[in-house]
C-alpha cells in the first residue's frame, strides 16, 4: 500500500502581502495542491494533517477542494482541521457535505476510521478552537487487530496539543504518526515513524530549504518506508553579506545579485548583514528590491570605529 501524507496547505494564504509577487505565491498554494491530489490518485489513500486552509474556509473553496478530491475517487481522502482552519458548529466545515470519497474526522476527542477494505484504521480529532493545551494523542488505546495503525494528528507545542515524542514512540502502539503544525519536514522519532510532513510550500522567510510532502509505502508484512518528496518550486533562501571598513554600496549590490543569478530568480531572499560597516553607509530594503525577489533585510553589522584612533 501507498499514501501520501501533508498538511500545513494553508490555502488563501498570501505570502509576503502587498509584495509583487504575492498574489503569485497565493496561486502558487492553490496549484501546488491540486497536483498532489493528483499525485495521491495513484496512490491507496491520501492524508492531510490539519490546517488545510489558513482560516475558517469559505463553502466555494470548500466546493473547489471538494472537487478536486472526488476526481480522484474512490481514493479515501482523510482530513483533520488543525488551529488555523478549526472546526465552527454552523459554518464552513460543519454545514458541507463532502464526496463519498473524503473523510473529516471532526470529533473533538480521538475516533477511528477503518478504511475498508484496506486493513488500515486511521486515528484523529479536529480542533475546535485556534488553541489545546492538553496532550490529547496519548489517549487512545490500540485494539489488538491484523491493521496497520495511523494517527493523523496536528501540534507539538505548549499551545497546540504538546506532544511528547519519546512517549509517543515507546508507549502507544502506532505503527506511523502522520504530523501537521511544524512547517519544516522532520522526522521526530528515532525509530523513524513519527514525521512532519512540513508546509507543501513556503509561507514565510523563516520557513528555509526544501518543502513538499511525504509518500509512505507499507509492505505486506507492515514494514513502513517514508520518502519526502520535493514539490515546491520556490523556496526562501539566506543571503549572508559580511561588511567590512571598505565595504560600498556598490560592491554590496554586486555580491547581492551574484548570489541570486547563482541560486535563482524564482526564490524569495531573506538579506543579512554582518561584520562592521562605514559609518556612512546607511542600509535599507528600497536599495536591493529590484535586484530579485527580496523580502525582508535583518541588518546585524556593527558601525566600524577605529578605537586607536578615537582613543
Amino acid at each position: 500500500m501507498r499514501f501520501i501524507h501533508t498538511g500545513d496547505i494553508h490555502l488563501g494564504a498570501i505570502p509576503d502581502y502587498s509584495k509583487p509577487w504575492s498574489k503569485q505565491r497565493e496561486k502558487a498554494i492553490w496549484n501546488s495542491f491540486k497536483d498532489v491530489v493528483k499525485e495521491a490518485g495513484k496512490t491507496d489513500f491520501l492524508l492531510i494533517a490539519g490546517d488545510l486552509f489558513h482560516r475558517a474556509p469559505r463553502i466555494e473553496e470548500l466546493k473547489e477542494v471538494n472537487d478536486m478530491f472526488e476526481q480522484i475517487s474512490p481514493v479515501p481522502v482523510v482530513i483533520i482541521a488543525g488551529n488555523h482552519d478549526f472546526y465552527c458548529n454552523g459554518k464552513g466545515y460543519d454545514v458541507f457535505s463532502w464526496a463519498k470519497n473524503v473523510y473529516f474526522l471532526k470529533n473533538e476527542e480521538l475516533s477511528v476510521l477503518t478504511l475498508h477494505p484496506l486493513p488500515v484504521s486511521i486515528y484523529g480529532l479536529s480542533y475546535h478552537s485556534s488553541e489545546i493545551t492538553s496532550p490529547l494523542y496519548t489517549e487512545q488505546v490500540i485494539p489488538p487487530d491484523s491493521n496497520f495503525h495511523i494517527l493523523l494528528a496536528h501540534g507539538g507545542d505548549s499551545t497546540h496539543i504538546p506532544i511528547d515524542y519519546k512517549q509517543l514512540s515507546d508507549d502507544c502502539d502506532y505503527d506511523y504518526v502522520a504530523l501537521g503544525h511544524i512547517h519544516i519536514p522532520k522526522i521526530a522519532s528515532k525509530n523513524k515513524k513519527i514525521a512532519y510532513c512540513g508546509s507543501l510550500e513556503p509561507l514565510d522567510y523563516t520557513e528555509v530549504g526544501e518543502h513538499g510532502y511525504i509518500i509512505g509505502e507499507i509492505s505486506d508484512d507492515y514494514h513502513l518506508k517514508l520518502k519526502f518528496q520535493k514539490h515546491a518550486k520556490t523556496e526562501y533562501k539566506r543571503i549572508e553579506i559580511k561588511l567590512n571598513l571598505d565595504s560600498t554600496l556598490f560592491q554590496i549590490r554586486d555580491r547581492i545579485e551574484e548570489a541570486i543569478e547563482k541560486e535563482g530568480y524564482e526564490h524569495i531572499y531573506h538579506l543579512v548583514f554582518t561584520g562592521y560597516k562605514p559609518l556612512t553607509l546607511n542600509l535599507s530594503l528600497s536599495q536591493f528590491e529590484d535586484l530579485g525577489q527580496i523580502c525582508t533585510l535583518t541588518d546585524k553589522s556593527e558601525e566600524a570605529l577605529d578605537y586607536k584612533k578615537l582613543r
